[in-house]
């Protein structure tokens, strides 16, 4: 699988996007509003549709052969939201005209499992003062239950991400794409016990990105940065995730 591999994904909030967006989204209400208690025709519905789509398109994307990784990274912008996809993937079929796209049907092979945290909703309001003390409390529930501790924890603006590094030259194949799954489901339940750390339960996919480090969070008005890293006798971030059942 990793000798198919060819890219992987870059995704960030355009601004000219953005703009459209919120027009788009100014638009939507102001339509909802003149056609309340009306029934819709199928031509309504239609508009109605296109208006919700354009309210929420506010991201471009761009994929990168995997080789020009350093390059990509190092001549990014750094005052957007940016984000960045956990696997690499390859093209299936360019011979037909297929380009290059960050679907579970194009993975090739990921070396990171992960567990995205919104510490800023609902659930977690008001209950940690800072990203540490969430680091903290991720830590403590760790080793109170015999869940390895993560390699690193990353300090998203408005939450903290946390990734389980595969051990070297054992990262997950395609063929080895539903027990890579199961991890993550088993991850999830386990810190989906404390409400309080607004456990991102949708954030389990191997399509999945998550914010870029070192580039800004808009909403936050905060960069993005590496939290925390677990080292081992090396200076190496550990991998735990050989200690995971089946691992």
């Amino acid at each position: 699988e990793l000798e198919r591999a060819t890219h992987f994904a870059i995704l960030w909030r355009d601004p000219e996007l953005s703009r459209r967006a919120r027009e788009s989204n100014i638009l939507l209400q102001q339509r909802q509003r003149e056609l309340d208690g009306i029934e819709l025709t199928p031509g309504l519905k239609k508009e109605l549709s296109t208006l919700k789509k354009a309210a929420y398109r506010d991201k471009r994307q761009q994929c990168y052969p995997v080789k020009q990784l350093p390059q990509i990274l190092a001549g990014l912008p750094r005052d957007r939201d940016t984000w960045i996809s956990q696997a690499i993937f390859f093209t299936p079929a360019p011979d037909k005209g297929w380009r290059p796209n960050r679907r579970k049907i194009s993975f090739a092979s990921t070396a990171v499992a992960f567990v995205d945290f919104d510490t800023y909703t609902k659930d977690g309001r008001g209950h940690f003062r800072d990203v540490d003390h969430v680091l903290q409390f991720v830590l403590a529930r760790c080793r109170e239950h015999g869940m390895p501790e993560p390699s690193c924890a990353i300090d998203s603006g408005r939450g903290v991400h946390i990734k389980y590094i595969m051990p070297e030259g054992g990262g997950t194949p395609r063929r080895a794409l539903p027990r890579w799954e199961a991890l993550e489901r088993e991850m999830i339940t386990f810190f989906a016990q404390w409400p309080e750390l607004g456990t991102d339960k949708r954030c389990k996919d191997a399509s999945r990105v998550l914010r870029l480090d070192q580039t800004l969070n808009q909403k936050a008005g905060r960069y993005a940065e590496v939290l925390w890293v677990n080292e081992d006798v090396d200076g190496d971030p550990v991998t735990p995730a050989r200690s995971f059942p089946g691992g």
